[in-house]
């Protein structure tokens, strides 16, 4: 399988090429804006139980907030939604997910990797689909009935070491560096500056990069 026009976040081209994994599902939404904004965790979770599974958890991916998976601090998979309403005017979100399976792009300003490198075995593509929809249906469950507090602490295990460095990208202008210390109760970041204060930001400011 191959994808012809994929993208990223604020339109960024995602790498498509035949033998990867790239899956799209409709989710109907009447919920409040701040459901999708926490959607993209619980797809995360989904994306990292399904590497750890299908590798006999050989691997144990990570998550670099908002929504990119990573192995060995390179990224393998990305997570993108979209609202999308119909012609009835039914709301719905649309869930894109990206996989490296047996290529990466090289010419890009991050490290990335693939499934096939990481682990030297081969992934049917149909079963990947259907143990991706198993992992998201179990954990939808949950988040609907008791909320996003249900789920955070399973995505901070998965996510890059409290007390990392990193950078964060405030605007196309607007860099600052400090140190990751999570997510809160909304799933907005919280960084410490260099200065040590605290703060926070929603999901539109991406951490640009990590500095290990």
């Amino acid at each position: 399988y191959e994808q012809t026009n994929g993208r990223g976040r604020y339109g960024n081209i995602w790498f498509s090429p035949f033998g990867n994994f790239y899956f799209s599902f409709l989710l109907r939404s009447e919920k409040k804006p701040s459901y999708k904004a926490k959607l993209v965790f619980l797809i995360g979770i989904a994306v990292c139980d399904l590497i750890v599974k299908i590798t006999n958890k050989n691997i144990i991916p990570t998550i670099k907030w908002p929504n990119d998976i990573l192995i060995n601090r390179k990224k393998v998979s990305g997570i993108l939604l979209e609202n999308y309403i119909n012609k009835n005017g039914a709301n719905y979100i649309i869930a894109g997910i990206g996989i490296n399976i047996n290529s990466h792009p090289s010419d890009v300003s991050y490290s990335a990797t693939n499934l096939f490198i990481e682990t030297n075995q081969s992934y049917d593509l149909i079963t990947l689909g259907k143990n991706l929809l198993s992992e998201f249906d179990k954990l939808i469950l949950k988040f609907n009935d008791l909320g996003f507090s249900s789920i955070r602490n399973k995505w901070l295990s998965y996510s890059i070491p409290i007390g990392t460095k990193i950078r964060v990208k405030i605007n196309s202008k607007n860099k600052k560096e400090g140190f990751y210390r999570g997510i809160d109760a909304k799933g907005a970041l919280l960084f410490e500056c260099l200065d040590g204060k605290m703060q926070s930001y929603l999901s539109s400011e991406i951490i640009e990069e990590v500095l290990f």
